[in-house]
């Protein structure tokens, strides 16, 4: 089984060091379902496409603003 160099799943600390935010907003955004998410047992994770597709929303939004 060959080993990925970057993780696909993150956790909510991981997301706030990546989006420079604190954690509150990083609930507050997957409660709202911006930031899509899941459970795996009692831990929540975050694909890491989901914060680049969010990223992605913002920007266009700042730019047809």
């Amino acid at each position: 089984m060959e080993v990925m160099d970057a993780p696909v799943l993150i956790t909510r600390d991981d997301v706030c060091v990546r989006l420079g935010v604190c954690r509150s907003i990083v609930d507050r955004l997957v409660k709202s379902g911006e930031l899509a998410s899941f459970k795996i047992g009692a831990s929540r994770r975050i694909p890491v496409s989901a914060i680049d597709d969010y990223v992605a929303r913002r920007l266009s939004e700042s730019s047809a603003a």
